[in-house]
């Protein structure tokens, strides 16, 4: 068995393309504080910052953090966290 640090590498760099603080709001006034771990045209994925992460597929939310925020719904949640599809398309600004 050989060791590739190529491999590595690659899965590592593909691991968190940000980290940005930000708060998930959702219905009922619930608000999450956590962090933005990767986010694209259409999709966040947001992990709260809390050891457990319930499923909370289908439910509206709101990410806000500084500059900005995204209103979507949580498309699925998994042990990274919360992916959430953007009702408006995400416009980044440089």
């Amino acid at each position: 068995m050989t060791f590739s640090l190529f491999k590595f590498w690659k899965r590592a760099v593909a691991r968190d393309d940000c980290r940005v603080d930000a708060t998930l709001h959702l219905k009922g006034g619930i608000a999450l504080p956590g962090m933005i771990l990767k986010i694209g045209p259409g999709l966040v994925l947001f992990r709260e910052a809390s050891d457990f992460v319930l499923v909370r597929d289908g439910a509206g939310a709101k990410v806000a953090f500084d500059g900005g925020e995204i209103e979507g719904i949580i498309t699925r949640s998994t042990d990274q966290g919360y992916l959430i599809r953007a009702t408006d398309p995400v416009v980044l600004a440089a």
